[in-house]
C-alpha cells in the first residue's frame, strides 16, 4: 500500500519498506504453519509424511520447538510492525530489565530457598510434570 501524500519522502519510504513487510508477512505464515505443525504432532503423536519421493518423520517436539523459536526471534528483530499485536521493545529496556534481574537475582532465589524442603518439592513435581507431558506429546 502506497501512501500519497504531497510529500515524496512517505511514497518513498512506503515503497521501500514493501520488501521488509512482505518478509515479516512470509515470516509471520511460517510461524503459524510451524505451530500448526507442532500442534499436530502433540496431538496425534506425530508420523510420517511421503512426498515426492522423499520420507519426513516428524515424531518429536523439539526441532520444531526450536525452529518456531528462531522464526519468532528473527520476526521479533525484523519488525517495525507488531508481531501479533505486541510492538519490539527497545534494546535498551531489555538490557536495563536483564541487568535489574541480574541485580536481583540473588536476592529473590535466597527468599525461595528459605524452606528448602518445600521447593525442591516444587522443582521435583514441575520436572515430572514436564516430563510426563513430553512423554505423552511424543512417544517413542
Amino acid at each position: 500500500m502506497l501512501l500519497v501524500t504531497g510529500d515524496t519522502t512517505d511514497v518513498q519510504r512506503s515503497a521501500a519498506s514493501l520488501p521488509k513487510r512482505l518478509a515479516c508477512a512470509g515470516l509471520d505464515v511460517l510461524i503459524v504453519l510451524v505451530g500448526l505443525a507442532l500442534l499436530g504432532i502433540i496431538l496425534t503423536g506425530g508420523g510420517t509424511i511421503h512426498l515426492a519421493g522423499s520420507a519426513i518423520r516428524a515424531r518429536g517436539v523439539e526441532n520444531p520447538i526450536w525452529i518456531l523459536t528462531a522464526l519468532v526471534l528473527l520476526r521479533y528483530a525484523a519488525g517495525e510492525s507488531p508481531l501479533f499485536g505486541a510492538r519490539c521493545w527497545p534494546a535498551a529496556v531489555v538490557l536495563q530489565r536483564g541487568r535489574e534481574f541480574l541485580v536481583e537475582f540473588p536476592s529473590a532465589a535466597e527468599r525461595r530457598f528459605r524452606r528448602p524442603a518445600l521447593t525442591l518439592a516444587i522443582v521435583a513435581v514441575g520436572v515430572f510434570c514436564i516430563r510426563v507431558f513430553l512423554a505423552w506429546s511424543s512417544p517413542r
